[in-house]
C-alpha cells in the first residue's frame, strides 16, 4: 500500500524526491481524492499547513473517504498545529467511517477525549476482538486496556484488572510462542494486574522465541 511506503520514509536525502514523487501524482489526477490524501501525506511535518488543505480537499472530493481524518488527527494533535476539538471530531469520523482498523483506535489511545467517548469506542473494539484470534487481534488487546482504564474511574480499575486478567487468559491459551505480538500483549495483560513473577516469565521466553533483532547477542554476556 502506498501509504505504507510513505510511512516508511524516514532518510532525508531521500525524502525530497519522494514529495516530487506524489506533487506529480497529484497534478496528474487532481480530481481523485486518493491523490491529495498521498500528496498531503508524504508532506507531514515542515509542510503541514499544506497538508491540511491538500487533506481537507481530498474530504471534500469524498467525505467518505476514512484516511484523512486519521492524519488529521494527527496533524492537529502535534505541537504546532494543536486543536484538540479537531483532533478529538477527526478521531471519531475514522473510526466510524472505518470501525474495524485498529489504528485508528490506537490514536484514540493517546488522545484527550471525554470518557463517555473512549467508552463507547472501547466497547466496539472489545466486541471486535473478542470474534477473532489473528495475531493483529492479539496485538490490539493493549490497546484496548489502554482506552478501558482512561475511561474509567480508578475506583472501579480493580474490576478492570480482573476482566484483564480474564483476557489474558484467553491469549495465553492461543499459544502463539513465534509471535512476539503474542509475548507484548501478554506483558502487558501481566503488567495491569501485578503479576511481575509473568511479566518476567513473558521476557525470558520472548527473547529465547523471538529476540529482538536489534538487540545483538553479545550484548546479553
Amino acid at each position: 500500500m502506498e501509504r505504507r511506503y510513505i510511512e516508511a520514509v524516514e532518510d532525508r536525502t531521500e525524502r525530497p524526491r519522494v514529495i516530487e514523487e506524489y506533487k506529480a501524482k497529484w497534478m496528474a489526477n487532481s480530481q481523485n481524492p486518493l491523490m491529495p490524501y498521498l500528496y498531503g501525506l508524504v508532506l507531514i511535518g515542515p509542510e503541514s499547513s499544506e497538508s491540511i488543505q491538500l487533506l481537507n480537499g481530498a474530504l471534500e472530493k469524498d467525505p467518505k473517504f476514512a484516511w484523512p481524518h486519521l492524519s488529521l488527527a494527527q496533524i492537529f494533535s502535534s505541537r504546532k498545529f494543536r486543536d484538540t476539538g479537531k483532533a478529538n471530531a477527526h478521531r471519531r469520523s475514522f473510526l466510524d467511517l472505518c470501525p474495524t482498523s485498529f489504528e485508528g483506535y490506537k490514536e484514540l489511545s493517546r488522545a484527550d477525549d471525554k470518557q463517555e467517548t473512549i467508552s463507547i469506542y472501547a466497547a466496539r473494539l472489545r466486541a471486535l476482538l473478542q470474534e477473532r484470534e489473528d495475531i493483529d487481534s492479539i496485538a490490539g488487546y493493549p490497546t484496548l486496556w489502554t482506552l478501558e482504564f482512561k475511561a474509567t474511574s480508578p475506583s472501579e480499575h480493580e474490576r478492570l484488572r480482573e476482566r484483564t486478567a480474564r483476557d489474558v487468559l484467553r491469549i495465553r491459551a492461543l499459544n502463539l510462542r513465534q509471535k512476539r505480538e503474542w509475548y507484548d500483549a501478554l506483558e502487558e495483560g501481566y503488567r495491569l494486574t501485578n503479576d511481575q513473577k509473568a511479566v518476567d516469565w513473558v521476557k525470558n521466553n520472548r527473547e529465547l522465541h523471538v529476540p529482538d533483532p536489534w538487540y545483538p547477542a553479545f550484548f546479553g554476556k
